[in-house]
């Protein structure tokens, strides 16, 4: 029984910490600029998806009428949204993850020491949050899919 205690407790570590060592090769990937990695690591489908998602979402609370105007920009700001979620690509999600775009000579600042949260939200999902509350944070959804946690939305918040 003891062995068996504690063969489910090691599983639970590991299980812990993998998306913390998933999140640390992310960092490491965007670091080192090693395009392979970075697209091991991110589901750009998923990224794409979510924020058109999360654009509708923005929409919806902002413009609540039902009425023909509002339903006709609803739509024209969607299809606008269609064409720039297009441009969701590896780059995009290492300039979101930068904070900003790069500069000549510098070096690609340490997401992890960047990170202010980092914890599950279930048991298939992980989420964290590069910055801090009040200064527009950076959110990374992580999500354990086929037996590896990869990255499935990049969510910018505030200005």
């Amino acid at each position: 029984m003891r062995y068996l205690f504690a063969l489910l407790l090691l599983a639970g570590l590991i299980y812990g910490g993998w998306p913390y060592y998933t999140y640390y090769r992310l960092d490491a990937a965007l670091a080192s600029n090693d395009n392979r990695q970075l697209a091991e690591l991110v589901d750009l489908q998923s990224v794409r998806e979510g924020n058109q998602r999360a654009s509708d979402q923005r929409l919806k609370q902002q413009l609540p009428g039902h009425d023909p105007v509002s339903s006709l920009v609803r739509e024209g700001a969607r299809l606008v949204g269609r064409t720039t979620s297009e441009e969701i690509n590896l780059d995009w999600v290492r300039e979101r993850l930068r904070g900003g775009p790069a500069r000549a000579n510098e070096p690609y600042p340490s997401l992890v020491t960047r990170t202010g949260f980092a914890f599950f939200e279930s048991p298939t999902g992980f989420v964290a949050r590069v910055g801090e509350l009040g200064e527009a944070p950076v959110f990374v959804r992580m999500q354990f899919r086929d037996w590896q946690w990869r990255v499935v939305g990049v969510y910018s918040c505030g200005a």
